[in-house]
């Protein structure tokens, strides 16, 4: 059997082109050949006659319709007369570069409103916590300060005394009079006042600023810069006051404060805790207890309110009732010694 070479194949090609080529130059002949050729004799001779009309330019017109109808026609049939492929290609290629730039678009929208999403909602837990927190802040109330103190040793008071009135030094000892009472304990507890610094505070200052008014004879008489004892005791259920302050000379200090007995009352006011009482025909008697003279004056009752005070073992020692002070002279005598406030913070 003959099979057909490379060459055979090549010329079939060859002429096909050429026959495309063939017709492609027989239209185009065909176009010129018909192209009217038209010249100006009539127009000379008809130049007189007003009825003439030139036909040449409609002619011309309706030639190049014919013509141009003509081309049209072998240009969809000829493959070399046809608009390229190419710009199929080109709309395509636009088509898919606006499919991404809107992907693109479409992806930018979604991030900026999930990202505005979680913003707000950050911000709302947020304030919703800050809320919560204040709330709780304004309904629980503070945790009380808890006031641990020793019935065998000496405990310590402080108190912020450069910013203090007699008011809040008041206050101050009233707060700690409450604890005392609500333990319970039957013994006097003893306190030192000192400030915030740890630093114990003479009875000079603390006197002026609770509002004790002794006289500068018996103040003179007294180590007023040296520290000094605060005690409170549980006397029938009620909360009681007592001082222990150095003596210097007990002869003095004896004669000093007998001669202002009679205002006692008055001027150891801030210790007996806003009381209303009464000395009208009231006066000073003299007690003993341990072999030792003790002045008093019964305000309400031995048992309610009185003052008393001795000088007990070089000390200036007041109560505002009979067992306070006996009492404070019962733990003097079984107290240890302390070198100092380190000795009673530890």
């Amino acid at each position: 059997m003959f099979q057909p070479n490379a060459s055979s194949s090549l010329s079939e090609k060859e002429n096909e082109n050429n026959q495309k080529n063939l017709n492609l130059s027989q239209d185009k002949d065909y176009i010129v050949e018909n192209i009217p050729v038209f010249s100006m004799k009539k127009d000379l001779e008809n130049i007189d006659n007003p009825s003439y009309t030139n036909h040449s330019a409609a002619e011309i017109s309706d030639t190049a319709q014919k013509n141009s109808e003509v081309l049209s026609e072998k240009e969809k049939k000829s493959p070399f007369l046809s608009q390229p492929a190419y710009q199929d290609i080109s709309v395509e290629k636009t088509q898919k570069k606006t499919n991404w730039q809107l992907l693109i678009l479409l992806s930018i929208f979604i991030f900026l409103f999930l990202a505005s999403g979680a913003i707000i909602y950050y911000y709302s837990i947020t304030k919703n916590s800050d809320k919560d927190t204040s709330i709780s802040s304004e309904t629980v109330p503070p945790k009380e300060e808890a006031i641990v103190f020793s019935i065998e040793k000496p405990n310590y008071l402080p108190m912020d005394i450069a910013n203090s009135d007699s008011e809040n030094a008041r206050q101050a000892i009233n707060k700690y009079a409450e604890k005392v009472l609500a333990s319970g304990s039957l013994a006097p507890a003893e306190f030192i006042v000192i400030d915030l610094k740890n630093n114990p505070i003479g009875f000079g200052e603390f006197a002026s600023k609770i509002g004790i008014s002794f006289s500068p004879e018996l103040l003179s008489s007294l180590e007023t810069e040296n520290k000094f004892s605060l005690f409170i005791y549980n006397s029938s259920n009620r909360a009681r006051l007592g001082l222990v302050i150095d003596s210097k000379d007990d002869y003095k200090l004896k004669a000093s404060i007998f001669q202002e007995e009679s205002d006692l009352p008055e001027k150891l006011k801030p210790l007996l805790q806003n009381i209303s009482f009464t000395t009208e025909k009231k006066s000073f008697s003299s007690g003993s207890y341990a072999n030792t003279e003790i002045r008093y004056i019964n305000l309400i009752s031995p048992e309610d309110l009185t003052v008393d005070y001795t000088i007990y073992k070089n000390k200036l020692i007041i109560g505002t009732t009979k067992m306070t002070i006996q009492s404070i002279m019962d733990y003097i005598d079984n107290r240890p010694e302390t070198k100092g406030v380190q000795d009673i913070i530890e």
